[in-house]
């Protein structure tokens, strides 16, 4: 929405829409946003994050800097958040499911209540899986496991 709305504005400022024209477009914008958010009860913000399953952090931290140049945020002998523009990426050692690979994806969520969230997910049916701090998980039909956490979360 941001883009979107700096899109309009970079045309009234360079004379191709007039202000009039700038009002209706954000008023619209702004009737959007309210009826997408209240269309979904999860109204996801960004995509927080994905985990790696890795068979060494080191290593792997090392190719993710090199390669990338991501700044490690948080680092233990088990685990690595490296920043990846508003998200990161988890490089993690997994002793109970310990080939590398894909381990799951996170949404940033706005105004999320975990609780709340688990109950809904339960009343539609699905697995949902609620740890302690802010982990609620679920798979998708695929089997993909998609977490749920705060829109501001940092691991």
């Amino acid at each position: 929405m941001e883009r979107i709305i700096q899109e309009m504005l970079d045309k009234y400022e360079g004379g191709k829409i007039s202000r009039r024209a700038l009002i209706s477009a954000l008023a619209g914008v702004a009737v959007a946003a309210q009826r997408t958010s209240a269309a979904t009860p999860f109204p996801v913000r960004s995509i927080n994050h994905t985990t790696f399953r890795v068979s060494d952090v080191a290593s792997s931290k090392d190719f993710y800097e090199k390669v990338f140049g991501f700044p490690v945020l948080k680092e233990k002998p088990d685990a690595c958040l490296l920043k990846v523009g508003e998200g990161f990426v988890a490089l993690t050692l997994d002793s109970e499911h310990p080939q590398p690979g894909f381990d799951h994806f996170c949404f940033g969520i706005e105004a999320l209540n975990m609780q709340a969230a688990y109950e809904k997910l339960k009343q539609e049916g699905l697995p949902a899986i609620m740890e302690s701090g802010p982990e609620l998980y679920v798979k998708d039909p695929d089997g993909v496991m998609v977490q749920f956490a705060p829109a501001d979360y940092r691991g």
